[in-house]
């Protein structure tokens, strides 16, 4: 899938985490479904319910919810808008969007912009929890590929546009260090949405 020869350069991080974000969007579109202008997506727009947690860009972390409750307002503030504005939520999965992410502050973020569910969640996370050498993970769409290789305790990540050769994320993390928060970020989304589901009687996610 690659030669690998993007290792050479990627830059060695310590201190990476692993946490999933819940993407947050601070507006509801109540427009037409199809055939809208830039304007109209811009302009039919009306504001959500924000919960009181830290942000970190787009994104509310996992480790900052504990109880679900802040969640919860954003969400059920996302279904009341639909019904009020009679759109089928289905269609406005966008709102229930959630991602893993690998990031040191201030330093770099991977954060997988073509995933949106936890059943994607779930697949990475079992695809680096065993401690194993060479390709641990690979995955492509639109404009986007991410690549995970293991060697000598460093797990090698690149996230880029393969397409116009545009490199996003190239790094060097410590493989122990990242498995080693695989089963708390799995124990503690699974709690949240364990609360989200049980509080909106249906998975979003």
């Amino acid at each position: 899938m690659d030669n690998l020869e993007w290792t050479k350069t990627a830059k060695h991080v310590d201190n990476a985490s692993l946490d999933v974000g819940f993407v947050i969007s601070d507006s509801f579109y109540y427009g037409a479904d199809n055939d809208f202008t830039p304007e109209e997506w811009e302009s039919s727009r009306t504001r959500i319910t924000q919960p009181e947690l830290p942000k970190f860009g787009d994104f509310v972390l996992g480790e900052d919810v504990g109880d679900a409750g802040e969640l919860l307002k954003y969400y059920r503030d996302v279904l009341i808008l639909a019904k009020e504005h009679n759109k089928q939520i289905e269609n406005r999965s966008y709102y229930f969007w959630i991602r893993p992410l690998i990031y040191k502050r201030d330093e770099f973020a991977i954060t997988f912009p073509w995933y949106d569910t936890y059943e994607e969640i779930r697949r990475f996370l079992e695809s680096v929890e065993e401690d194993k050498e060479g390709q641990v993970f690979w995955d492509r769409d639109q404009c986007w590929e991410l690549t995970a290789h293991a060697r000598n305790g460093r797990l090698y990540i690149r996230e880029w546009d393969p397409d116009y050769e545009e490199v996003h994320v190239s790094v060097s993390l410590d493989f122990a260090s990242l498995r080693s928060q695989i089963e708390p970020t799995r124990n503690r989304i699974d709690n949240i949405l364990t609360q989200l589901r049980a509080a909106l009687g249906k998975d979003y996610w």
